[in-house]
């Protein structure tokens, strides 16, 4: 007997739903719930991308791009999941932070102080080497931008100290003026040949400080008292008195007649 139409109807009624069960058993489901969840995380540190480097962030963005492309095609594997996930998860990782700024305008402008100072003329020899010497090293760290905050900081202390530990070098002005009178005397043929050796010695000895590029002013001070001390103590030379010859003269000339 020849089937009816309502028969018909039934077997491929049955045969569809045989054939979706079969597709269904064929195609594996794809879990795309950890892909969401990473693509989340990963917008939390896109927010913040002013913390990172740019090429880090750079490569972050790329892979949720690529995750979100993944995330949204019906097509895609648990296979394409699971990688776009690692990668996302690498990205993040791969996060670097900027290293902070480090503000160097105070150590600038402390090694601008120890320059003035150095070209003043007024430091001791010795004091204007070390003080140079500290400036040398605060520019290697100021001009190092590996520099921490930290070794900018060590570096702007130290050249303050530096500063501060700075002797002068004494004003020997008034000395030079002493000295000048000093040599007038000497000169003016008025005192006595030994007090005159004296003087001439503490001259010497006055001139060797007013060269000496380490005499502070306590030395300075002390050459002027002693030179002053040996110009006081100047003995002058006995004047001749004045002899009435008249009559030496007279006797002599009766003498000759």
């Amino acid at each position: 007997a020849s089937a009816t139409a309502l028969q018909v109807d039934d077997a491929r009624f049955l045969l569809n739903n045989k054939f979706n069960a079969l597709v269904e058993q064929s195609t594996p489901s794809v879990n795309k719930d950890a892909l969401t969840s990473i693509i989340a995380t990963a917008g939390g540190y896109i927010q913040d991308e002013g913390k990172y480097t740019s090429e880090t962030i750079e490569a972050l963005k790329t892979a949720v791009s690529q995750g979100q492309s993944v995330l949204s095609n019906t097509n895609s594997t648990q296979a394409d999941v699971d990688n776009a996930v690692s990668s996302i998860q690498n990205a993040i990782n791969g996060l670097t932070v900027k290293a902070p700024e480090v503000n160097k305008s105070d150590l600038s402008n402390t090694i601008k102080q120890a320059e003035d100072k150095i070209n003043s003329g007024k430091l001791t020899t010795d004091s204007q080497s070390k003080l140079k010497s500290q400036v040398d090293e605060a520019k290697m760290v100021l001009n190092n931008t590996s520099a921490t905050q930290t070794d900018v900081d060590q570096a702007t202390s130290k050249l303050k100290a530096a500063i501060s530990s700075v002797v002068e070098r004494g004003d020997v002005t008034k000395l030079q003026s002493v000295i000048n009178t000093a040599k007038e005397a000497i000169a003016s043929g008025k005192y006595t040949d030994e007090s005159v050796t004296a003087l001439a010695s503490a001259v010497e000895k006055a001139e060797t400080v007013v060269k000496d590029g380490n005499a502070t002013q306590s030395v300075v001070d002390a050459a002027v008292t002693q030179l002053q001390s040996s110009i006081d103590g100047l003995v002058e030379i006995p004047a001749v008195p004045d002899v009435d010859r008249s009559e030496l003269t007279s006797v002599i000339k009766d003498a000759e007649d």
